[in-house]
């Protein structure tokens, strides 16, 4: 200030009117000097008044910054501005100004303003879908379904519609106990996007409460051919698989199943679906075939191993191919399996083999699986006439399972 007042007193003065600036090289004269006499005293004013005299910001600004008197201030000009406005426009301001009434734990008013909002524009989305929330808080079920039925005819995507009407579908279903109006609406729902997997599953869950499992299945099966996502069409595939497989409809469980397997044909869990259905329906050799399928695709590990016994197992016990069952286990040397060579060895009358296979599967093992074995080799020895082999086996037996009672007996 003191600058102003002295020191630039003078070159003020130099420059006492307008007359005196002179006309740029362009020719423009500053029309803003040229309609008044510019004065050091007016000068020095002005710059006191900017200085001195400015205002605190929440003086003149009382929309901005954070607290409940701003937001106060803020939802009683979006209503002074919604009562100067129609139509979408006025109920978006009411259901702004609404929102900020929410935030301040004024509900009553909030509510007042969202009914209002609503009065205003019945066919604002964000008006029905908050007049929605209202009714659903108070529980009033059939008022919330008639307002998902206008919000399901308003200007919506095709997506969003689909859930508008999955979300009709399942309060009719649970909250109205309406199943067929459920299914109409979810029905519509698939035919606006059939990739809405909500309503398909809601279809399911309908025809399942009235024992219609194929056409839950059906629900499932028809909402996968509508996706890209090999995930996501496998999950789809398998559930309707296993729905099916779960009411004893073998022969439909079996046809999703190789759907699935068509898009992976190295899921684990859909073969061994495919073998239960097989196995379950009577057909043995298929059942076999996808055992062995099944085994082409992992690793030698434990479940490897234990599928081909499975396999070996239906080819001795169901098929009456004892043959194929020893080439399948072969080259396996588990107790598990030795045992299993037995048992087939023993059907067949090759005693030889089945001494034999006795032999490996006590030497493989101990403990009782031991005593088992060894007993099994004495009692057949026995059988046979060979009292002292057979005295040697059984006491070896007792020596590994001495609580095994049936050992002692014989």
């Amino acid at each position: 200030e003191a600058g102003i007042d002295a020191a630039s007193e003078v070159e003020y003065k130099e420059v006492s009117r307008p007359s005196e600036v002179p006309i740029s090289s362009s020719g423009l004269l500053t029309m803003t000097l040229s309609r008044a006499p510019f004065t050091i005293d007016e000068g020095a004013k002005t710059a006191r008044r900017t200085i001195r005299h400015r205002l605190a910001p929440g003086d003149h600004t009382p929309l901005v910054g954070n607290g409940p008197e701003v937001d106060r201030e803020r939802m009683d000009l979006l209503e002074h501005l919604a009562e100067n406005s129609g139509g979408s426009v006025r109920s978006r301001l009411l259901v702004a100004a609404a929102e900020i009434g929410e935030t301040l734990g004024q509900e009553e008013r909030a509510n007042e303003l969202y009914a209002r909002a609503y009065q205003a524009d019945t066919t604002d989305p964000v008006a029905v879908r908050e007049a929605r929330k209202r009714v659903m808080l108070a529980e009033q079920w059939p008022k919330v379904a008639e307002l998902l039925q206008v919000e399901s005819g308003l200007a919506l995507g095709a997506e969003e519609r689909a859930l508008v009407l999955t979300a009709l579908a399942e309060l009719q279903l649970r909250e109205l106990k309406d199943p067929d109006s459920a299914r109409q609406a979810a029905a519509e729902a698939l035919r606006i996007h059939p990739r809405c997997v909500s309503a398909a599953i809601l279809i399911c869950e309908i025809e399942l409460n009235q024992d219609r499992v194929v056409e839950a299945a059906a629900a499932l099966g028809n909402a996968e051919g509508h996706w890209q996502d090999s995930h996501a069409r496998l999950a789809l595939l398998f559930e309707a698989g296993r729905l099916l497989e779960q009411y004893g409809r073998w022969s439909e469980a079996l046809e999703f199943y190789r759907r699935g397997a068509e898009i992976d044909a190295r899921s684990i869990y859909l073969r061994f679906a495919l073998a239960r259905c097989a196995r379950a329906s009577g057909d043995v050799d298929a059942c076999i075939r996808v055992l062995l399928e099944m085994s082409e695709l992992l690793d030698p590990g434990p479940i490897r191993a234990e599928i081909l016994r499975t396999a070996a197992r239906y080819a001795h016990l169901l098929a009456d191919r004892p043959q194929q069952a020893r080439e399948l286990l072969q080259e396996d040397d588990s107790p598990p399996v030795l045992r299993a060579r037995a048992r087939i060895a023993e059907a067949n009358g090759n005693r030889e083999e089945y001494l034999s296979a006795l032999r490996s599967w006590a030497e493989k093992s101990e403990g009782e699986e031991r005593a088992l074995a060894l007993f099994e080799l004495g009692r057949n020895r026995f059988d046979n006439g060979e009292l002292e082999q057979a005295a040697k086996d059984l006491d070896q037996a007792q020596a590994a399972g001495a609580s095994l009672e049936i050992v002692t007996v014989m």
